[in-house]
């Protein structure tokens, strides 16, 4: 039976629908396989794959770091008078702005991240301005930097906590009315570095984008027609026995 559950193909030029089938083998076991109507769909094999994969993964990377900075951007508003504002806004818009700004640092970060990637694009390679290549490659510094700010939970540049001490005013009796700390969140001078980090991560995105593409062809130019019809279908989980499989072993086995 197909899942109605369903997605889509949407690097080509046209979008190719896939949906998740259960298959049963002849043993009774399932499996869930990507199908597609009109197409077979089969695995690459490892060795080709894995570089594949990793450029992909840098593309996904990229276009969600744009897609967090730019929606943040419209969060804060632009500096009055050389003030720093503070966004006072609600809670759920609060929370909401934290996400963007943790995840698209995070995202851009991964990008740049080697890891056990076999594919990791070069800030260098990426910008196509040698005049911009100091203030770019600082941004890009500054990303990085955030990104292990986030994991060691210090305060990301949107926040800023000031210890204080509230005193009576003269001619009172002078006292200590209060000892706190403030918190303060999202000012706004930041809003131009979110911007700034949005055009930096479109361009590391149209960059390895064209990565893809280039290694796309590459592998696509020494595929054998043959060899890739017998290739192994794509299987999302091994096969496991179905219930009624699991009640007839337990009854064979007298349990």
């Amino acid at each position: 039976m197909v899942d109605p559950a369903n997605d889509r193909l949407t690097r080509g030029a046209s979008p190719i629908p896939f949906l998740w089938a259960e298959v049963r083998d002849a043993n009774g076991g399932v499996q869930h396989r990507l199908v597609s109507p009109e197409h077979e769909v089969v695995r690459v094999p490892e060795a080709i794959a894995r570089r594949i994969a990793d450029v992909d993964s840098a593309v996904h990377d990229l276009k969600h770091a744009v897609e967090c900075f730019e929606r943040l951007a419209t969060m804060v508003p632009p500096k009055a008078q050389g003030m720093n504002q503070v966004v006072q806004g609600d809670p759920e818009s609060e929370i909401l702005m934290r996400g963007l700004l943790t995840s698209g640092v995070i995202s851009y970060a991964r990008a740049f991240s080697r890891g056990t990637k076999s594919y990791v694009p070069a800030i260098e390679d990426v910008l196509s301005e040698p005049d911009d290549d100091d203030e770019f490659v600082l941004l890009h510094r500054k990303l990085l930097d955030l990104r292990s700010e986030f994991i060691a939970h210090s305060l990301g540049p949107f926040e800023s906590e000031t210890v204080v001490l509230v005193l009576t005013r003269p001619p009172a009796k002078r006292e200590v009315v209060e000892l706190r700390a403030w918190y303060s969140r999202l000012m706004s001078r930041w809003r131009e570095d979110v911007l700034r980090w949005a055009e930096l991560a479109r361009m590391g995105n149209t960059f390895v984008h064209a990565e893809l593409e280039a290694e796309k062809a590459s592998v696509l130019a020494g595929i054998d027609i043959d060899v890739a019809y017998e290739l192994p279908p794509v299987i999302i989980d091994p096969a496991v026995p179905s219930s009624r499989n699991r009640a007839s072993s337990r009854r064979r086995r007298g349990k």
